[in-house]
């Protein structure tokens, strides 16, 4: 006899000792996944974290989720790119409250927070920290590109008005011209020349 077992694609209904569905079968449906159902019940127990709401409402919200998941992947998708986006989801669930709230008074819609991206679902702390990598690193390619090393406060961005730039002189397109400035902010990264 064979003692391995074999995973269907669908789940196994399951039924109580009354004979209904159980409630998380109820909930997906015949042609849903089970990796499907374990990331709505992942996504339910973060929700449930931050909240006393009706827990119908908590699944259904959950369940929206999970198909906004599913629809911001390219399709065909691999399982790991959708376990990968189902885990960012429930980790930010688990980190902010903040989300919880919003989903639960209706002011963010749950197949769009499912859509978002690892960039929009970071921190605050870690935005700002990438922010600065980048910052960081642009500023290093651009001393590579010949730029000046340091930033200076002489010109004043006309997009964003910040002082904060680097520069670099350019030759004269001919020999009766003078020499031109290219400036960069930092805060906007908006490119201006200086005559």
């Amino acid at each position: 006899m064979d003692r391995r077992r074999t995973y269907s694609k669908t789940p196994s209904k399951t039924t109580s000792k009354n004979g209904k569905l159980s409630q998380n079968d109820q909930l997906l449906g015949d042609d849903v996944p089970r990796f499907r159902l374990n990331a709505r019940q992942t996504i339910y127990k973060k929700l449930r974290l931050h909240s006393e709401a009706d827990e119908s409402e908590l699944r259904e919200i959950a369940r929206c989720i999970e198909h906004g998941i599913y629809e911001s992947l390219p399709k065909p998708f691999q399982q790991n790119d959708y376990m990968a986006q189902s885990m960012e989801i429930s980790a930010a669930l688990n980190r902010d409250a903040s989300y919880t709230q919003s989903l639960l008074n209706k002011s963010l819609d749950p197949v769009d927070f499912g859509k978002m991206t690892y960039e929009e679902l970071a921190s605050d702390d870690l935005k700002k920290q990438r922010e600065i990598w980048y910052k960081d690193a642009l500023k290093r390619s651009m001393i590579d590109e010949g730029w000046s090393s340091e930033a200076t406060d002489y010109y004043t961005c006309p997009k964003c008005g910040a002082k904060h730039s680097l520069f670099r002189k350019m030759p004269a397109p001919s020999v009766d011209d003078v020499e031109i400035t290219e400036i960069q902010c930092l805060d906007c990264l908006n490119i201006w020349r200086d005559p």
